[in-house]
């Protein structure tokens, strides 16, 4: 990823987000949709257009820019995203007893157990379908969301 950011021409700023276990889910989403508010907020500041705002990351990363960019979506008040970069991000609960699962359980990674135990508490969680209630219709003007110091970390 630093390789990227250098040849990226363009406002990087790195979320240190805090880390399960010490930290329970949604921590690290929090931490993640925090400092994106934050960047539209202060855009200007870091010489960067807000306008042009971009979640990105690679792996569990990847996963927490996607699902940062969905709950922004879905906040009537919250910055708009032009873009994603999701690099092999972990974005879609696996299939128990799919055939690709059960060709690929072996030797590539860890236990097939692993998804369940990791990902399961996340399929708790219902799934957003459809389009956001609060997704402006095109043209409309662009909203910020205020966001205050950080005294939980």
């Amino acid at each position: 990823m630093p390789n990227l950011c250098a040849g990226a021409e363009c406002v990087v700023v790195s979320v240190d987000y805090r880390l399960a276990p010490e930290h329970k889910f949604p921590a690290a989403l929090d931490d993640c949709v925090f400092a994106t508010r934050w960047a539209a907020i202060h855009a200007a500041e870091l010489s960067a257009s807000p306008d042009r705002l971009a979640v990105a990351g690679d792996s569990a990363g990847g996963n927490l820019a996607a699902a940062a960019a969905l709950t922004l979506r879905d906040e009537c008040d919250g910055p708009r995203l032009a873009a994603q970069l999701l690099i092999y991000p972990v974005t879609d609960y696996y299939a128990p007893g799919s055939r690709s699962y059960a060709q690929n359980a072996k030797g590539y990674g860890p236990h097939p157990r692993h998804d369940e135990v990791v990902l399961g508490p996340l399929s708790e969680r219902p799934p957003r379908g459809g389009q956001s209630p609060c997704r402006p219709a095109p043209g409309a003007g662009s909203r910020r969301s205020a966001a205050g110091p950080r005294d939980d970390r």
